[in-house]
């Protein structure tokens, strides 16, 4: 079951329809997103000892441009364990349809034992086959003598996780933050494992300390969560949103109606699935897409 299902509170109506979509394999595929057409996607496997681990790329049919941003998609664990490799299809889709972009999942099976490694290897080599789209767009569209498969600048890159996925994100974002590269513009957290970023508790302050100093100089980020997702389920005193802001980073917050389904995989059995799919979209394309100014910190996080 999804983070989101397990931490929901819906009502016996949908509390049923997350039961049949678990167990009932028909329900699931009626519900499930449908496969986005117009877009172009491309699978590859990460390198030993992370070959488990698939990337797929997804990119608008005649490509996104030599200088399309990228969005890194780290998709639920039990995403990933109920419908394997189309796992995020319908949303990675809709992204790369609707915005100039491409965005890569990143699909880490329970088998994966170091997941946070396989996290970072999975940013790197997506912004590497990013680089070499750029320059492989840059060369057919004027001629360069780089050739195809030149590397071109380095894009602008945003995280997005669901569930486990976003914890995975915001600690891959710590990581990247860490190591002073690559750089990342936004991160985007759909109902996050708050205890898998928070890590194990030592004593209450310590862990507050702790998390608010680990926190610190992370990408401007949007939180969409269904009812009060934010929350740590082992302690509700805590809470991510909070922590975020209290770390100086700039946060959207956006909670929807108590939903116990997955609106990333199973779209047509949540009926706000499409007011998340806008608010995502808006979020991206005034962090990444746009050629704006930070004159005014974060004004593009509306």
């Amino acid at each position: 079951m999804s983070s989101e299902a397990q931490q929901g509170e819906g009502t016996g109506g949908r509390s049923g329809a997350a039961w049949a979509i678990e167990h009932v394999p028909f329900v699931r595929g009626l519900s499930a997103g449908r496969r986005v057409r117009g877009v172009d996607v491309r699978d590859e496997m990460l390198a030993p000892p992370f070959d488990a681990v698939r990337l797929r790329r997804f990119e608008r049919v005649g490509g996104a441009g030599p200088d399309a941003p990228l969005v890194v998609f780290f998709t639920d664990a039990s995403a990933v364990a109920a419908r394997g490799r189309r796992s995020g299809d319908w949303l990675a889709g809709s992204l790369a349809r609707r915005l100039p972009l491409a965005v890569t999942t990143v699909q880490l099976p329970a088998s994966v034992l170091d997941d946070r490694e396989a996290a970072f290897e999975a940013l790197l080599r997506a912004i590497a086959v990013q680089r070499a789209a750029g320059g492989e767009g840059a060369a057919g569209a004027e001629g360069t003598a780089g050739g195809p498969g030149a590397a071109g600048a380095a894009p602008k890159v945003a995280l997005l996780g669901v569930g486990t996925g976003g914890a995975l994100a915001a600690r891959t974002a710590m990581r990247a933050r860490d190591a002073g590269e690559p750089v990342i513009q936004r991160q985007a957290l759909i109902s996050p494992d708050f205890a898998l970023i928070a890590g194990p508790p030592a004593t209450e302050d310590a862990l507050r300390t702790s998390l608010v100093a680990r926190l610190g100089e992370l990408p401007a980020t949007l939180v969409q969560q269904y009812g009060d997702r934010a929350t740590s389920r082992s302690d509700p005193s805590q809470n991510l949103v909070e922590l975020l802001r209290e770390s100086g980073v700039a946060v959207r917050a956006i909670a929807y109606p108590p939903q116990r389904l997955d609106w990333t995989e199973y779209p047509r059995a949540v009926r706000s699935s499409s007011r998340a799919l806008d608010d995502l979209v808006a979020f991206l394309e005034r962090g990444i897409v746009a050629d704006g100014f930070d004159v005014v910190p974060a004004w593009n996080l509306h």
